[in-house]
């Protein structure tokens, strides 16, 4: 999730009910320190971020927001 100049390429779309997250190398790589930074200390139940065409996926993706949620 990050610009194509850097060589990251995401594409997040729908498929018959799932989610499918379809990237290169570094794109995987990105979304893995996302999600590394939101399950660890300091993120406040609630943050969230918006990854959506023109912010780190391509072009006519779907959004994804990750989403702190601290509920048991």
């Amino acid at each position: 999730m990050g610009d194509e100049a850097d060589g990251e390429a995401e594409d997040a779309f729908v498929d018959v009910g799932e989610v499918v997250i379809e990237a290169n190398v570094t794109g995987h790589r990105t979304l893995a320190r996302h999600l590394l930074v939101w399950g660890g200390d300091g993120v406040e139940d609630g943050a969230h971020l918006h990854v959506e065409s023109g912010n780190g996926v391509e072009s006519g993706s779907v959004g994804l927001v990750l989403e702190r949620s601290d509920e048991e």
